[in-house]
């Protein structure tokens, strides 16, 4: 566990908490200016992906005070050296870009350093679309 200024704790998922993260990506995820394409838009779906990246290790989450902020959840395809994320965060409850480096700094710890990351995200998405260029993310049309 890491833990950030204000008693912000960044953890990998846990059965424990599966629901509240299924709650957290199908609330986000619903509101374009916020979503991913990588995650589903149901909630059984969601669940079953959520379970997946719980059971690999490859979902941590940011949570203050019992509550979630954010989450980054991968899918690893080590034959092509890739790695597919989505990101979720509500910016109304912490600064987006602030949760975005620490998560994805995270995820980035426990990967392989020849890994590429690849993120799918509506064009509404701004937030994420901001903070990927401000890490200088190579993008094509619909991904960066």
């Amino acid at each position: 566990m890491f833990v950030m200024d204000d008693s912000i704790k960044v953890n990998h998922g846990s059965m424990t908490d599966l629901e509240q993260y299924v709650d957290f990506a199908f609330r986000i995820n619903r509101q374009i200016e916020r979503s991913s394409s990588f995650c589903s838009k149901s909630e059984p779906s969601i669940r079953k992906d959520l379970l997946g990246s719980i059971n690999n290790n490859n979902l941590i989450g940011a949570w203050k005070s019992g509550q979630i902020l954010g989450m980054i959840s991968t899918y690893v395809d080590a034959s092509k050296n890739n790695v597919d994320c989505f990101i979720l965060i509500d910016s109304d409850l912490c600064k987006y870009d602030e949760i975005a480096k620490v998560l994805l700094d995270s995820m980035r710890t426990q990967m392989k350093s020849q890994f590429h990351y690849t993120f799918f995200f509506s064009k509404e998405n701004i937030e994420c679309s901001t903070f990927l260029k401000s890490l200088d993310a190579f993008k094509k049309p619909n991904e960066s």
